[in-house]
Parts: C-alpha cells; structure tokens; sequence
C-alpha cells in the first residue's frame, strides 16, 4: 500500500470511525471473503486461510469491543493471539506492509489511531 493509498484510505469516510471499513461491522460479524480478496489483490497479496483467520479475527474483535484504542494496542492483542504461531514475526510474514495498516484496512474495520506513524504498524 503506497502512502497515497495509504492517506486515501484515511480520508475515504467523512466519519473518521468509519476509515476502512467494508460494511457496518457493528451488525455484521461474519467475514466478507470475497471483498477481503479483492483488497488483499490490491495490495499485491493473495489471501491463505492463515491470512483469512487473523482478518476475521480482526472483525470479530472490532464487533465485540469496538475500535482498538491504539496502534500499539492492537499490535499487542495480535501478537498475544498469535504468540503460538511466532506473534509479530509471523504477522509480518503474512502482512509485510504491517500487520496493523495492511489487515486492518485489507478486513475493513478502522484503523486505530498511530497506524500511520511510520514506526508503527507499516513498512516504510
């Protein structure tokens, strides 16, 4: 995602609660797959059930407990639910333009604030 997409995403939606995302994910918990493919096929990726199980776990989380407070926030709750598997490195293995900026905006749910700082949540 270049940092023109990047900006595009953050401004595409006049509420700011409603950047990135795909649909009303407040009524809706089940995962779009097809419309997470097309935006993973954007980005240059093609999506894997490994891919598939963090975007949904993404939207589940978003359903139940709202938009993360923070970049670091979420970055947290990822690795602790992914620890198993190799946390952030495995995350960034699968999302190597951050696994904040690029799952978040690939589910559809907001992006927290500090996603756009360039230590955080992206590669620059």
């Amino acid at each position: 995602m270049r940092q023109d997409d990047i900006r595009e995403v953050l401004h595409e939606a006049e509420d700011p609660e409603d950047r990135g995302l795909l649909a009303r994910l407040n009524e809706v918990e089940e995962c779009d797959s097809d419309e997470m493919c097309r935006r993973a096929a954007e980005d240059g990726l093609e999506l894997t059930d490994e891919h598939l199980e963090v975007l949904c776990f993404l939207r589940k989380h978003y359903v139940r407990h709202g938009p993360a407070r923070s970049a670091t926030e979420l970055t947290r709750l990822l690795s602790r639910q992914f620890a198993e598997r190799g946390g952030r490195r495995y995350l960034y293995n699968l999302f190597p333009r951050g696994p904040i900026l690029q799952a978040s905006w690939i589910a559809g749910v907001p992006l927290p604030e500090g996603t756009v700082d360039l230590s955080f949540g992206s590669v620059h």
